[in-house]
């Protein structure tokens, strides 16, 4: 494991040394903080990264439009250290069970704290959709010609090195596409 944090969330400081060493062998920074802030953590890195990859899926379809490549066009956002290369890939979306738990969960925690969260959590889980049928119907039209065929799909995960396909974005997108 090679974590780019540790969250620990408590209700007093009785645990921490304890949990501070079990967690220092991962050296990465470890943060101690109450468990609604660790919770929040969480949830609001998740949606954070759900959002940058709705937003590269929007900067594809632009790309798409104007002509651009959309892999130098990340590739060149993504050298903006603010920014970072990783979740800049554009796809059908995003998949597994974390990230559109945690899209569902950012808002309804604390609902009557910001209208902001509210827009930020849901708008790439409204994005997502647009993006697979996008992705189904550009198949349909590539796909002329191959009606009565067997087809077959290979990398149904929702990311690369893992088996899980859970929540994945490529499995709605070819039953939908049946």
């Amino acid at each position: 494991m090679h974590p780019d944090r540790v969250v620990i969330g408590v209700r007093s400081q009785r645990p921490v040394a304890a949990m501070t060493e079990i967690y220092t062998p991962f050296k990465a920074p470890i943060i101690v903080t109450d468990i609604n802030s660790a919770e929040l953590i969480k949830h609001a890195a998740n949606s954070f990264l759900a959002l940058k990859i709705s937003y590269i899926n929007a900067i594809a379809t632009i790309c798409e439009a104007a002509g651009a490549n959309v892999q130098q066009v990340a590739h060149g956002i993504g050298l903006d250290e603010r920014i970072g290369r990783r979740f800049l890939n554009a796809g059908i979306g995003f998949g597994g069970s974390c990230f559109p738990k945690d899209l569902e969960r950012v808002h309804p925690r604390f609902p009557s704290r910001s209208a902001t969260t509210s827009s930020c959590s849901r708008s790439p889980a409204h994005q997502r959709p647009d993006q697979m049928e996008r992705f189904v119907q550009k198949n349909h039209r590539h796909a002329l010609g191959v009606e009565g065929q067997k087809i077959g799909v290979l990398g149904l995960a929702f990311k690369q090195n893992t088996d899980d396909v859970r929540s994945s974005p490529a499995i709605d997108s070819v039953t939908s596409g049946s």
